[in-house]
């Protein structure tokens, strides 16, 4: 029986065989071969083959079903524990199965999701419609559908689900169904916006960088440009969007070395930094700039761009430049005394120690190089909280010691921080350190460099700076009270005339509160609002108003009339903020001044009587002087031929009497002259015989006329001129002769002996000062201001036994000012007197003596306040100015005066500098801060010796600064009158 091969048999079932029959032969020759016929023997072989291969054929089942097995596990342990979650839905969305991972992205156990429906985890109506089309979408389109919704799991955290869907379609014995599979994709969702914010960020940066930045396109035309790039080189958009980089400006950018480098950039995609151009660019001249640029890709549009960064390097190549030249760089850096540095090696043991570092901590270099760490010098206290603050930050664990002022350091972190050094003396001080790590050539730290500053001196600003807030607030609260302190009604408004702060006394004079006047227009509040707006707008177009009547009116219809003073005040930046004005109740006032008028008419006419009677005492002296000299004369001459013995001799005691009568007679003709040249000043009939002459001569002469008395007296009589003043001038010179005489007679009487008398002679400007000096007996301070006075002699001890008229001082003043001159003292009592007077090199071509003010001059009732702390030098000018008609004010210390400064509103402050407690200077900065008006109402009276830098306090503060004993009362009630006049605008 014969089995015929099947002729198409497979490639794999032909090998099967041929593994059969080789199994056969290896078996059967391991048996005793059994002869039989050839047929059986045939049929045996093919029944023992076929056999084989059915138990190769079982194994292969068997291995296969093993793996289909493992294949099969292994498929669901992928499909539970795959970190996707998948699910498996209906037709309708209800969920057929789902693995692990999808029951844990909803937060439910796997079997109780089993036909739940999915829409019930959807978190919004419009994600369960997009759910719903979505399932539509995936039946009716093959292949994977996409969509993304939220979800809200069991715990109500809310997940952006982002889902795969693909439909397997109906078999006959299962429904179609849908496999999802969902991806948690809330940090991804995060992530997008954070990139978008990223994007908006990096935008920002560009737009708010310091360094210009454009952006180029493949073609180097300039798609957008920082708004820095624009201020640097002084052009517009206009000129730079769309325009070629090498067309921009004169060309500047035309370089090929630069078109090949951006070039190179867009073939590989790399970069270039630190390319430097010089070039004169217009508008802002030669710069050296330095280029790096980047190519991006932007795969939305497959394109390049170029970003360009510049850097105008021009300052700092100087300083460069300049460092590089000294060669001290390093020198100046480690040899500095400001500084200490101290580098470390990599373990912190110091190296370097430099003189800073030596004069700071009091070590020197040797005492700590290779021996002790920066944390040995530093308060361990401080270097421990710096470790534990530094762990919490950067969340990691950092040891107290050196590495706690290294760690950042150590990390490429910019690291600047303040501790307490502590010096080799146990003393402390704050300090600012800066940490570097020093790397070597393969980036490696080899050491750590400190610089420190000693903190000291900035600790004690912040300390001085802290005080000084303190005394702003302190300073607001003294203003605000002197604010609410005034008796007047004070308020301030705005430009506008709406009223925004008042004080109490506002509140009094409207019957109004804070609150109702604060927001309120001005006008409402007085009976003519018209002349209330006029008022703001004077103010705010002069700068200030004063003495503006207004009257206001009460919320109980009283009326008040007031004195309207405002100013405008402004900001530290000298904007206009608004008026500051003060209204003063002068009801009463008003009833005084009619008085005043009045008795002002009395007074006016009693003072032209008294004029004319003193016109008329001068005339009866003058006539009266020249009665008397004619006799007198006789007396003297008649005395002197007796006295000479040309009639025949006389006894000794008729001699006596003789030189008395003579004596007597002399010093009565000197008094009449000098009664009648001083009557003839003041009558206006003494004038100026002006003649050319050398002044070293007319002095000389002056010296030979008291030389032999001097020296009878044992006293030194010594001139000195300076080179300027050897000349001739233009003067009356037998009254300057008579100046000379008075002063140098004066002098000479009241030097003992062995004292000296010095005349000295300067140029100042277009006159010439002639100073007497002598060692003599001086002068009191309070009795300076009596000098110059008529038949004045001071009466003291030591002048008793000299006799006088007193009218020397007085008729050379008045010589001295009808050359248009002046004259002052400086005495110190004891030690000595300095005359001093000027004199014009030329007179005026008329030859008119200059008007001489009468000492009568009225004040017209204006008020002048006097801030000085001697009692004495307060009397002697509060009667100078009151016999000249001026209301006056006193305060002996300078806070009374600057409190009545601000309440009564003198028409003159006379201010002293020098004063316990409020000092002069303070008083002028203060009421110059309040009204700077003021500063024309201030006339500084002082002995002090002021520097340069007292004059500049007082600069633009005061009207005038003068010297006390330099100003006679006559010049002073001058000076009154000329600021009062000025105040006033006449």
């Amino acid at each position: 029986m014969g089995i015929d091969k099947d002729k198409s048999m497979s490639s794999a079932a032909v090998e099967l065989r041929r593994q059969a029959e080789e199994r056969l032969r290896v078996k059967s020759a391991a048996l005793t071969p059994i002869r039989t016929n050839e047929e059986s023997q045939i049929l045996l072989h093919e029944l023992e083959v076929n056999q084989i291969e059915l138990e190769m054929q079982n194994e292969e089942l068997r291995r296969v079903q093993e793996d289909l097995e493992l294949s099969r596990n292994k498929y669901a342990e992928l499909y539970d524990f795959a970190p996707v979650g998948y699910f498996t839905f209906d037709l309708h969305g209800v969920i057929r199965e789902v693995n692990l991972t999808g029951a844990q992205l909803l937060g439910v156990e796997r079997g109780l999701l089993t036909d739940e429906p999915f829409a019930l985890f959807i978190d919004d109506v419009d994600g369960k419609n997009i759910f719903t089309q979505h399932l539509a979408t995936v039946l009716h389109n093959q292949g994977i559908q996409r969509c993304e919704i939220r979800l809200t799991g069991q715990s109500g955290a809310v997940i952006h689900a982002r889902l795969q869907s693909v439909a397997f379609a109906a078999s006959e014995s299962k429904d179609g169904y849908i496999l999802s599979s969902i991806v948690d994709g809330t940090a991804a969702k995060q992530l997008e916006t954070e990139i978008q914010d990223a994007r908006e960020y990096a935008e920002s940066i560009i737009e708010t960088m310091r360094r210009p930045l454009v952006v180029l396109n493949a073609e180097f035309q300039v798609l957008s440009a920082n708004p820095s790039f624009y201020f640097t080189f002084k052009v517009t958009p206009e000129e730079t969007i769309g325009k070629n980089l090498q067309d921009l400006g004169n060309r500047q950018w035309d370089m090929p070395e630069l078109r090949h480098l951006l070039e190179g950039i867009l073939q590989d995609n790399s970069g270039f930094n630190s390319y430097e151009v010089e070039h004169d660019f217009p508008g802002i001249g030669r710069r050296i700039i330095l280029l790096n640029a980047r190519r991006i890709l932007r795969k939305n549009i497959s394109s390049h761009i170029i970003l360009l960064a510049m850097e105008d390097i021009t300052t700092r190549r100087q300083a460069e430049e300049a460092l590089l030249k000294t060669g001290a760089l390093q020198s100046a850096i480690f040899n500095s005394a400001n500084f200490s540095s101290i580098a470390t090696d990599a373990r912190g043991v110091i190296q370097i120690f430099n003189v800073g570092a030596e004069r700071m901590l009091g070590y020197s270099a040797a005492e700590v190089m290779n021996r002790i760490t920066p944390a040995d010098i530093s308060d361990p206290q401080e270097v421990i909280a710096r470790a534990e603050a530094l762990s919490i930050e950067l969340e990691t664990p950092i040891k107290p010691g050196f590495e706690a002022l290294v760690f950042k350091a150590s990390r490429g972190i910019e690291d600047i921080y303040e501790l307490t050094y502590i010096r080799k003396d146990g003393s402390r001080f704050p300090a600012v350190v800066s940490v570097t790590a020093l790397r070597d050539e393969q980036n490696t730290i080899i050491g750590y460099l400190l610089i420190g500053t000693d903190n000291t001196a900035r600790k004690q600003v912040e300390a001085e700076q802290r005080q000084l807030s303190q005394s702003l607030r302190d300073h607001q609260f003294y203003t605000r009270s002197l604010f609410e302190s005034n008796i007047d009604a004070i308020m301030t408004t705005d430009p506008s005339g709406i009223i925004t702060d008042v004080n109490k006394q506002m509140e009094v004079l409207t019957g109004c509160t804070r609150d109702e006047l604060i927001g309120a227009p001005f006008k409402n509040y007085f009976t003519d609002p018209d002349r209330a707006v006029m008022s703001i707008r004077l103010a705010l177009s002069e700068k200030k108003i004063t003495n503006y009547e207004l009257t206001a009116r009460a919320r109980d219809g009283k009326e008040t009339v007031v004195s309207f003073n405002a100013t405008t005040f402004y900001d530290r930046d000298r904007k206009l903020q608004g008026v500051f004005a003060a209204a003063r109740d002068i009801t009463e006032r008003k009833s005084l001044d009619r008085v005043l008028q009045e008795k002002n008419v009395e007074l006016e006419g009693a003072r032209a009587v008294a004029e004319k009677t003193n016109l008329a005492k001068s005339d009866f002296l003058s006539n009266m002087s020249h009665e008397l000299r004619t006799p007198l004369n006789s007396v003297i001459g008649f005395s002197e031929v007796l006295q000479d013995q040309l009639f025949g001799p006389i006894n000794s005691k008729q001699q006596e009497y003789l030189q008395n009568i003579l004596t007597s007679g002399k010093h009565l003709l000197s008094l009449i002259n000098d009664i009648l040249d001083l009557s003839k000043v003041e009558s206006g009939k003494m004038e100026l015989e002006l003649i050319d002459f050398s002044l070293r001569e007319s002095l000389d002469a002056s010296l030979m006329m008291l030389r032999e008395k001097a020296l009878k007296n044992g006293i030194a009589l010594k001139m000195e001129l300076a080179p300027e003043v050897d000349v001739r001038i233009q003067a009356d010179q037998r009254k300057l002769k008579q100046i000379m005489f008075n002063l140098l007679s004066n002098a000479v009487k009241f030097t003992p002996a062995g004292g000296t008398v010095d005349v000295e002679a300067v140029r100042d400007g277009g006159f010439i000062q002639i100073t007497v000096a002598d060692t003599g007996l001086g002068i009191k301070k309070e009795d300076i201001p009596k000098l110059f006075q008529t038949f004045t002699q001071l009466e003291s001890v030591y002048t008793k036994e000299y006799e006088g008229t007193g009218l020397g001082l007085a008729l050379t003043r008045r010589l001295v000012e009808l050359h248009g001159g002046r004259i002052w003292v400086k005495s110190l009592f004891g030690m000595g007197s300095r005359f001093s007077f000027t004199i014009p090199l030329l007179q005026s071509a008329s030859n008119e003596p200059p008007a001489i003010r009468s000492t009568a001059i009225h004040g017209k009732g204006s008020t002048v306040l006097l801030i000085e702390d001697e009692p004495l030098t307060l009397d002697a000018l509060e009667n100078a100015l009151q016999c000249s008609g001026y209301r006056v004010l006193r305060a002996d210390d300078g806070a009374k005066g600057f409190e009545m400064a601000l309440h009564e509103s003198p028409d003159l402050i006379i201010l002293d500098l020098i004063m316990p407690g409020m000092n002069g200077f303070d008083i002028a900065d203060q009421l110059f801060s309040a009204n700077p008006d003021t500063a024309m109402r201030i006339l500084v009276l002082t002995a002090m010796h002021l520097s340069a830098a007292d004059r500049e306090r007082l600069a633009g503060k005061v009207w005038r600064i003068a010297e006390k004993g330099s100003l006679s009362t006559h010049e002073l009630i001058n000076l009154v009158e000329d600021a009062v006049s000025l105040v006033h605008g006449s």
